[in-house]
């Protein structure tokens, strides 16, 4: 993969002589605004694989992202795609602001949180956030977005992710410490006693303090540090975005885990009050001599065994509740349900390749990795860089002062030099840690590659999740209608004497089973979505927003 720096790509774009090449930026479009290299068009890392076709192939195209991790991604991926002119802008947009344009915003994203909420959705929207923000307790019935807002706040597990982010954030700020110079002071007291043989003695005090100053003028393992400490802070914020994500699908599965254990809970409430009734008329019939004991037995039977699923169904309900509790730390009170008459729709893109090469290409999984993977390969260098000398300008004042000293009571020293350092033997620990970092910088290769298969298997079984998911509430909906039709034509044959009391039991049984498989089949498909997005890195609130819409408060 070809590596450009900023100062380079800059004089490529002022050389009147030379095509300028394409500059693809594939940050989020809320980092775009905030500050872009003029020229460049915005696509989205996620949605790269969608749009490939987009790209001229007979074109340089340089790939920008924050700090070059995310391009360099993005670059292997052209690659496999075919495109032999790809470049990936060292240092990213972070290196052009650094040694081109110094007038360019510097950022993290945590620190335009804000403003990319504010970018993301409407004013209005963003009023009832800062709102419920204010005020968590809810009036009515929550929604999944509610839930989702108070868990960003209250989750212990997001609040340590966010924590993690910020501790990572300093990385870049260590690693260019080693590129700054270095200044300390000293100072010192000293009492001396000079006896002398065949003298009188005498006694002074000295006083002495300095500056020094080191500025590193060529330290390759430092500068290699802090590229590693900008690529550290790249990897924290990719993992404070998975850990979004993984509260999104957290949230998402509680909310309608507690929906699912609602539904089983009304359907085996149904089924025991017909069962009840059905137990009443049994007994009724048994008393004028209509129908054996046995009928009696049958129905107390279902009776009881539709009274122990509703306590299953209670508990059951009362688990689920309190780990979504647990996620926001208070009971949300009602939920807002799934409206019974949703269509969901299918992926979009409806083809499964499509979302396995955004998965291979942007899910976070990958992002961490591929992040990893580019450290490691640092690390290597660095150990590499061991061998090489280094040069440091080092420059110092100093002052001394002798009190009742006669010899030069006050002095003073200046010194400026350069000094160099030649590493000559270290007892074979340099070429060891050369060893060392190959091997790891081969298991991150590994790793990297483990990666991309776990996302595109994981992008595979989503949208199978979410197809096979949609048929099959399609064919449980219409179970529905059929059971629905089943009982009330044995609920007559029972009136008319052509069928017994077990089968209108029976059907009453099949009704409440297929209620509930299809409100299960629902929310496994909703989840499904989630997941297949997940996947492919680009689950965010917009994606809750959609969902919400099918709820009913």
């Amino acid at each position: 993969m070809k590596q450009i720096p900023a100062r380079e790509l800059a004089e490529w774009l002022s050389d009147d002589s030379r095509a300028d090449p394409a500059l693809l930026d594939v940050r989020e479009p809320w980092e775009f605004q905030l500050c872009h290299i003029e020229g460049s068009k915005l696509i989205p890392m996620g949605v790269v694989p969608t749009r490939v076709d987009e790209l001229e192939r007979d074109r340089d195209i340089v790939v920008i992202c924050h700090h070059g991790g995310r391009s360099a991604q993005v670059c292997l991926f052209l690659e496999r795609q075919g495109f032999a002119n790809v470049i990936n802008l060292s240092g990213g947009v972070a290196g052009w602001a650094a040694s081109v344009d110094p007038s360019m915003p510097q950022y993290q994203a945590q620190e335009f949180e804000p403003i990319r909420f504010a970018m993301e959705f409407p004013m209005k929207r963003f009023l009832a956030a800062v709102i419920v923000a204010a005020f968590p307790a809810f009036s009515g019935a929550a929604d999944l977005l509610d839930v989702y807002r108070e868990a960003v706040t209250l989750d212990a597990r997001f609040a340590a992710a966010r924590a993690e982010f910020e501790a990572g954030r300093e990385r870049a700020v260590q690693g260019r410490a080693g590129l700054l110079p270095n200044i300390g002071a000293s100072g010192s007291v000293t009492r001396s006693w000079v006896d002398p043989s065949g003298q009188s003695s005498s006694s002074f005090t000295g006083n002495a303090w300095g500056v020094q100053l080191t500025q590193p003028l060529f330290r390759m393992q430092n500068r290699i540090a802090a590229e590693q400490g900008e690529l550290q802070t790249e990897l924290a914020e990719v993992q404070f975005e998975l850990a979004r994500q993984d509260l999104i699908l957290r949230v998402s599965d509680a909310y309608f885990n507690v929906l699912n254990a609602q539904d089983a809970l009304e359907a085996v409430t149904q089924l025991q009050t017909a069962a009840a009734e059905q137990l009443e008329i049994a007994k009724t019939s048994f008393e004028v001599g209509t129908v054996t004991i046995t009928d009696v037995h049958e129905a107390q039977s279902r009776f009881d065994l539709a009274s122990a699923q509703v306590i299953a169904a209670q508990n059951e309900l009362d688990v689920r509740r309190d780990a979504l509790t647990q996620l926001i730390g208070s009971d949300p009170g009602e939920l807002a349900r799934l409206r019974p008459e949703i269509e969901l729709s299918r992926p979009a893109p409806d083809n499964a390749a499509d979302w396995v090469s955004a998965a291979e290409l942007a899910g976070f999984g990958v992002q961490i990795q591929h992040l990893a993977r580019e450290l490691a390969s640092r690390e290597a260098s660095r150990a590499s860089a061991g061998h090489l000398p280094t040069v440091d300008l080092v420059a110092s004042q100093s002052w001394s002062h002798r009190q009742n000293s006669a010899q030069a009571p006050r002095t003073s020293a200046t010194a400026v030099g350069v000094q160099l350092n030649v590493p000559l033997y270290a007892g074979g620990s340099i070429s060891s840690r050369e060893r060392e970092a190959a091997a790891l910088l081969t298991k991150a290769d590994f790793d990297l590659e483990g990666a991309r298969r776990d996302a595109a298997l994981s992008a595979r079984q989503a949208y199978l999740g979410v197809t096979s998911g949609l048929a099959r509430i399609r064919a449980l909906e219409a179970a529905e209608v059929s059971s629905l039709s089943a009982l009330e034509a044995t609920r007559l044959g029972f009136e008319v004497g052509v069928r017994i009391n077990i089968d209108v039991l029976n059907a009453q049984s099949q009704l409440a089973d297929t209620r509930r498989e299809l409100a299960s089949a629902r929310y496994d498909t909703l989840l499904a979505q989630l997941r297949l997005k997940a996947a492919a890195g680009t689950l965010d609130e917009e994606d809750l927003e959609v969902v919400n819409t099918l709820l009913g408060h």
